[in-house]
């Protein structure tokens, strides 16, 4: 990739320079992917150095377990403690503390959150998707786009634009491909952000506790909702639920529940977990008419087929996503660049580098 000229902020705010962020006597180089402490590396993991990255970045926003797992160790299965070592690992190398935390906050039940002052070196707001393109590269690499990298998601408009006219003819449908596909890109950075007018919609991942992990979802949405919010400490009881989703549908013309990675449902849970929190789907995009949108690994869809409020996903209307191809792969290429200022040397580069990986995942 050739430079092309610096995107710039508007007003006096100048050319973006590579982003450094400061608290307390440490700083994140994210150029250098290094932690320093009065200007020296601290020894961190690299793992342990993205999930802080990830913490700061989200800040001042508690993310869930299974959001951390998304981000940094995307399609790869990792016990709690592997993410508590990593946790413990950024507390050690800060000098924090679990009890008393200046930085890293445990949110007891859900998952973490960075509760320090943080300082910018010239950073806009963290909206700006041409300030991320540029500061980070214009690619995530192996992590997954969320809705905050839609600017720079590309290649998938025909595919999250077909999956919209099919959510509007049906309650419950189910996305589905093979492992490292791009599932859960294309439903926060495409289908959620291409969401019409109107459309309330959020996103769960089962998990290990389904039905708390669709509480925390929900919560955010209905926080100005008091019948609803009342519900939520109950929400393990199923006609709690589909009464807390009642109570969100009702504030919206229409709405979306996205279940992403929904083949942890089999993975991680008992039998009758799966046949509790499957039959609550059924309910919900009946009852609570709320659209349902599984999005699954392709070897575990026929375990759907073992639940019989499951059996409206075996349609005409069963989505597959599969590798990009052509047109697609070559904006997924360009288009993320060109928003970070970067242009190719020519079109050749571009054609030989999408050939090597037209089809893989």
């Amino acid at each position: 990739l050739e430079g092309g000229p610096a995107p710039r902020l508007g007003g006096d705010a100048g050319v973006v320079k590579s982003m450094s962020l400061q608290f307390g006597d440490f700083e994140l180089d994210q150029e250098r992917r290094q932690l320093l402490r009065s200007g020296r590396p601290v020894p961190l993991e690299p793992k342990a150095y993205e999930l802080l990255v990830l913490l700061v970045d989200r800040r001042p926003r508690a993310l869930s377990r299974t959001q951390i797992r998304d981000v940094v160790w995307p399609g790869v299965f990792v016990s709690e403690s592997t993410l508590g070592v990593a946790v413990n690992a950024i507390r050690q190398a800060l000098g924090d503390a679990a009890r008393q935390p200046r930085f890293i906050r445990t949110v007891h039940g859900f998952g973490y959150a960075f509760c320090g002052e943080v300082a910018c070196d010239e950073a806009p707001e963290s909206g700006d998707a041409t300030w991320r393109a540029e500061t980070r590269g214009p690619y995530p690499g192996l992590s997954s786009f969320t809705e905050e990298d839609a600017e720079v998601f590309f290649g998938r408009e025909a595919e999250v634009e077909a999956l919209w006219e099919r959510l509007q003819r049906r309650r419950l449908l189910a996305l589905i491909g093979p492992s490292g596909a791009g599932k859960t890109s294309f439903v926060r950075a495409g289908v959620i952000r291409a969401k019409p007018e109107g459309w309330a919609a959020i996103v769960s991942t089962p998990g290990r506790a389904p039905m708390m992990e669709l509480a925390q979802a929900l919560a955010a949405e209905v926080a100005g909702n008091v019948e609803a919010v009342k519900q939520l400490p109950r929400f393990e009881d199923p006609d709690v639920a589909v009464g807390a989703l009642q109570q969100w549908r009702r504030d919206h013309p229409e709405a979306l529940l996205v279940v992403d990675q929904f083949e942890e449902l089999f993975t991680l849970n008992p039998l009758g977990t799966q046949t509790g929190f499957a039959t609550l789907l059924g309910r919900i995009s009946d009852a609570a008419d709320v659209r349902v949108l599984l999005s699954l690994r392709d070897d575990f869809l026929i375990r759907c087929h073992d639940h019989e409020a499951l059996a409206p996903v075996f349609t005409a209307d069963l989505t597959p996503l599969v590798a990009l191809r052509g047109e697609g792969l070559r904006r997924a290429l360009v288009e993320p660049a060109t928003r970070g200022g970067h242009a190719f040397e020519d079109d050749s580069l571009v054609e030989e580098m999408a050939f090597s990986v037209e089809g893989e995942r």
